[in-house]
């Protein structure tokens, strides 16, 4: 059974993986991604990279789904910047 301090873990990482989804969203709506901070990105996408590797490291499932999926959402939009831009 999920303790208390789990179900606030997962309900963080819900809301974590959600909040850039918009973005996304608004990327494909609109074909540009002219108003997404490139650097933004790219530093969020190290950022959990290494939140990653260390969650791995010390076997934390909370912390390695959230890194996971964040580092699969900044590539995402690095990709689609990428992608619309050029």
């Amino acid at each position: 059974m999920i303790d208390w301090t789990q179900a606030i873990g997962w309900a963080g990482v819900t809301v974590g993986v959600c909040v850039s989804l918009p973005q996304i969203a608004r990327i494909y709506r609109t074909h540009s991604s002219k108003d997404v901070a490139i650097w933004t990105y790219r530093l969020l996408l190290i950022t959990v990279l290494c939140y990653l590797v260390w969650a791995i490291a010390i076997g934390e499932p909370i912390f390695i789904v959230s890194n996971a999926a964040n580092t699969v959402i900044a590539g995402w939009v690095l990709v689609l910047k990428r992608r619309y831009d050029s």
